[in-house]
């Protein structure tokens, strides 16, 4: 089924083009067989605008400039879909830096993580978040189709809990080398310890009422350092030691939960299943909302834009540098200890030519008019006595009989390659609207906050960095 923005892309292409009757009906049938990229790739080149080349490239498509990019407008399910695909990808981006250990890209963009990626990542400590963040995903998945209660979402958290407090009694400290179990046994063995502490856990945190209290200390656990993480446990051995009767749990901050009732808070004690928008708010830490999650995909593909057109203006300026700096240094004069002068000889201005035209057809790609197009242009804004010629077979070729020598045919061509680097920072300038980079990224950043909330990625970023 065509999704709505692609439906928006067809019916603009098919307006755009100026096309009726049959013809208007293949164009449509053909439309609806491409992807979302080739749409975009259709519609820049029904506008006719002429980019000289510059375009943003997005899965090697090409897509038109930020300011024909059609608003996002989504379902609610378009919308729920695009939240948990983007969860997914970026729990899988971040497995796959943990399985590589090459510290590089946690998201997509919002990459708070990439400032810690500076020692080995603590790969216990990562897993355990991204176990916890797949979970996350799924019940976000049960909740829309409408299979996970609200009982089961209560309690599957609370089982989550039980487990990542007990797992870091036996975490080994990276000072001491022992775990804490075995620091504070005493004349327990390590199994009766073992089986003391983890009993107090279980019993206490299945007292805890809030879902709230409890999501909050799952965050709390991840992001605790190795100093807060002890004094953390220290408190829950000392209550466990010295409140036996009457148990009370202090949680992370020090706060008290006095236990009163082994009883499933009202709200969560039903079959009745939960929503997508709860489950979001505990898994995300913000509010799920479409027109949130269709800002963040709006800013993204600004950004997806903005990232594929500075790539194509530092592909041109590459090339046209790297021929301009090859012909200064031809032109050098080099002297030897006897006083010998060599090199200073004037390049071939043919295969310098020839370099220049293989550097537009490859620039272009397979867009052999538009480079024939735009390369006229720049000829034409130049005003020099030059042509651009077609030959028999199709290519095309600079006519240059207008100079007498190599030296003047070179310097035509080094004031083509300036000028067209000159165009292409103008149109990148056009291109972004009067906005910078950093704005684009900026407000994808803001998006991305906003739509998909920042527990998550904090968490990734700071059990990457231990």
């Amino acid at each position: 089924m065509v999704s709505v923005d692609n439906t928006s892309l067809i019916q603009r292409i098919c307006k755009e083009s100026g096309l009726d009757g049959k013809a208007l009906e293949l164009l449509r049938a053909r439309l609806l067989t491409l992807d979302n990229a080739q749409l975009m790739s259709e519609f820049s080149g029904v506008q006719g605008i002429n980019t000289m080349g510059l375009e943003v490239e997005r899965n090697s498509e090409s897509v038109s400039q930020p300011s024909h990019l059609p608003k996002i407008e989504l379902t609610e399910e378009q919308a729920k879909d695009y939240s948990i695909d983007t969860i997914e990808s970026n729990i899988s981006a971040a497995e796959q830096v943990v399985e590589a250990q090459d510290l590089g890209v946690v998201s997509e963009g919002y990459d708070k993580a990439k400032e810690f990626f500076n020692s080995d990542i603590s790969t216990a400590n990562v897993r355990e978040v991204i176990s916890n963040q797949k979970q996350g995903v799924q019940n976000l998945k049960y909740a829309k189709s409408g299979a996970l209660s609200k009982r089961n979402y209560y309690l599957q958290n609370k089982e989550r809990l039980k487990q990542m407090i007990i797992r870091r009694l036996y975490k080994i400290d990276s000072k001491s080398g022992d775990n804490f179990i075995d620091r504070n046994k005493g004349n327990y063995t390590r199994e009766q310890f073992s089986a003391f502490l983890e009993n107090y856990i279980n019993t206490t945190v299945d007292k805890i009422q809030s879902l709230d209290s409890i999501k909050g200390m799952q965050h709390s656990l991840v992001m605790f350092d190795e100093v807060k993480e002890q004094e953390f446990l220290g408190r829950l051995l000392n209550d466990a030691n010295n409140d036996k009767k009457k148990p009370t749990f202090r949680g992370i901050e020090g706060q008290g939960f006095e236990i009163k009732s082994n009883n499933i808070p009202i709200e969560f004690n039903s079959d009745e299943p939960i929503s997508f928008e709860d489950v979001y708010k505990y898994e995300r830490g913000t509010e799920y909302s479409k027109d949130s999650i269709e800002r963040y995909k709006q800013a993204g593909d600004e950004m997806n834009f903005v990232t594929g057109a500075y790539n194509k203006l530092q592909q041109y300026n590459t090339i046209a540098d790297e021929m301009l700096e090859k012909y200064k240094d031809d032109k050098k004069v080099y002297s030897d200890m006897d006083g010998n002068t060599y090199g200073g000889e004037e390049p071939s201005s043919e295969t310098r030519k020839s370099q220049y035209l293989e550097f537009f057809t490859s620039y272009y790609a397979a867009k052999d008019d538009r480079g024939k197009s735009d390369l006229k242009s720049l000829i034409e804004q130049s005003k020099l006595p030059i042509d651009l010629i077609e030959n028999e077979d199709g290519s095309y070729d600079i006519d240059m009989s207008a100079y007498q020598n190599d030296t003047q045919k070179n310097r035509a061509i080094n004031s083509l390659l300036r000028l067209g680097k000159q165009n292409q920072q103008e149109l990148f300038d056009k291109l972004l609207g009067g906005k910078t980079i950093e704005r684009y990224q900026s407000n994808y950043e803001t998006t991305f906050a906003a739509a998909m909330g920042v527990d998550n990625v904090e968490e990734l970023s700071h059990t990457m960095q231990e």
